[in-house]
């Protein structure tokens, strides 16, 4: 069983305790969001050694100050995460703040999500099961267009 991090549990009540946090939270459309973006803001939080109020102000003051401190955190993130999953982090305090009303003027960087962010030479060289994966759904792809294409034209011959 998946027990929860104590520590970033215990920021998520401390959040949560945040009347404006809990408005904000209303405003996220699909479940799995909420319950994402409140632990990703906590992660964040603990990072900065921070306050939801002191985020909020430090953006006011300083907000390219700011934007570089969530990008040192999207640099340490990458060391453990996918690019992908990364950008959600950006994605909910990139929210929570756009709640208070400040704007992300200046964007943070995430690599590229598709091949050309990677080295795959070297990517292939280092994990060679990679290319193994990439050769297998590439055929894969391929006979399933091959299959699906004469599924298609057995269909129109029996029309």
């Amino acid at each position: 069983m998946y027990k929860a991090n104590p520590e970033i549990q215990g920021k998520v009540e401390e959040i949560l305790k945040d009347p404006d946090t809990k408005d904000w939270i209303d405003t996220i459309g699909s479940e799995s969001a909420r319950i994402n973006y409140i632990k990703h803001l906590a992660e964040y939080l603990i990072h900065r050694k921070s306050t939801v109020q002191n985020l909020v102000a430090n953006f006011k003051k300083d907000e390219n100050k700011e934007i570089k401190s969530v990008q040192s955190f999207v640099n340490e993130m990458l060391k453990r995460l996918a690019p992908g999953t990364v950008a959600n982090y950006v994605s909910a305090i990139k929210s929570r703040m756009q709640y208070d009303g400040i704007p992300f003027t200046r964007s943070v960087k995430i690599p590229n999500r598709d091949d050309s962010f990677w080295n795959m030479d070297d990517v292939i060289k280092n994990t060679p099961r990679i290319l193994e994966h990439y050769i297998c759904t590439n055929v894969l792809k391929e006979e399933l267009n091959n299959l699906y294409e004469d599924y298609i034209s057995q269909l129109e011959k029996s029309k």
